[in-house]
């Protein structure tokens, strides 16, 4: 795990001077906290569950396209720039947050 946790912090540029901690459980999809004053980052996760989740984002996100598609077929400019677009991806990741929330609360 460290090894992909080491890939993600350089290809994101996420600053070095937060301490990412992954904690391994058994769950069907990740969660993760931030503790601000210790610039500590905690994830709760095992590999199963980090698949799930980065599964979820991606089909997620093309469904969220499809839809932009149907409202704007002639749109030709990058969509993910656009506020509709944005717009259908946040509702949709919510129902992928809310799941989260569900099985995490």
């Amino acid at each position: 795990m460290k090894s992909y946790l080491d890939q993600v912090l350089s290809l994101l540029n996420i600053p070095e001077d937060y301490e990412i901690r992954i904690e391994n459980k058994r769950c069907k999809l990740p969660t993760a906290g931030v503790y601000p004053a210790q610039k500590l980052i905690v994830i709760t996760a095992n590999k199963p569950s980090l698949i799930r989740y980065a599964i979820s984002e991606l089909i997620l996100h093309e469904v969220a396209e499809d839809e932009f598609h149907k409202l704007e077929p002639d749109y030709m400019d990058d969509s993910h720039f656009h506020p509709d677009f944005q717009m259908l991806e946040t509702a949709w990741r919510k129902v992928l947050t809310d799941a989260i929330a569900r099985e995490h609360d």
